[in-house]
């Protein structure tokens, strides 16, 4: 019933403005990516670390609602999800969270997380600085990444992201988006995840890293 929409909805917390943020600076950080940059290399955006027992799922914006959020998100088990389900589930429409079979197939592919870290180690040109973090952005409180993997540039000494994706070697191939490794050629939905994470962490690169069957390693 729309009273009960409307009633739900005037009952979220308030977005505070950007004045009234609880910035660790006194100057409020405009979030243009030209902003965002220079806060960076100021040392002013800060993201706040969130420890595994604060993580809730329908507390914030996260990198996998990115894709859905854009229009792009890719069909699972005939479904999809689109701007509208990731709000209801926000709001608490809907219980947020994954599906039994979703989540075994994330599962599944989490498990190998550790493999591709230690195959990055061993094969990518840079230290390996931390693996599996959360933060919350330092500007915009709702919205929140899960890092896979951040790196140190050897070109400038800079940490930088990356996301790990596994994929089928049937399914690496440009009808589904994949591009020739060292491009920015992948699919959408992960453009956007991506993105998302460079965006609440300030990174000024981010690499993707694709494990292809189990030996083949693509960044």
């Amino acid at each position: 019933p729309v009273d009960a929409m409307e009633a739900a909805i005037e009952a979220q917390p308030k977005s505070p403005s950007p004045a009234e943020l609880p910035l660790k600076h006194d100057r409020v950080v405009d979030t243009t990516p030209g902003d965002i940059a220079a806060a960076v290399a100021a040392g002013e955006w800060v993201p706040t670390l969130i420890k595994d027992d604060e993580y809730d799922r329908a507390r914030w914006i996260g990198s996998s609602n990115a894709a859905a959020l854009m229009g792009v998100s890719p069909e699972f088990d005939g479904e999809r999800e689109t701007p509208l389900t990731v709000w209801r589930r926000k709001v608490g429409f809907e219980a947020d969270e994954l599906s039994s079979e979703k989540k075994l197939f994330l599962d599944r592919r989490k498990r190998w997380e550790p493999v591709v870290v230690q195959m990055l180690r061993e094969e990518m040109d840079a230290e390996i600085t931390a693996v599996n973090l959360r933060y919350q952005d330092p500007h915009l409180p709702f919205l929140a990444a899960e890092i896979d993997f951040e790196w140190r540039d050897p070109e400038t000494g800079l940490i930088e992201g990356g996301e790990i994706k596994t994929v089928s070697p049937f399914a690496f191939k440009e009808k589904f988006g994949w591009g020739e490794p060292g491009t920015a050629d992948v699919p959408i939905h992960y453009f956007f995840q991506v993105m998302h994470g460079m965006m609440v962490k300030g990174f000024r690169k981010s690499v993707l890293a694709a494990m292809v069957g189990i030996d083949s390693m693509q960044f």
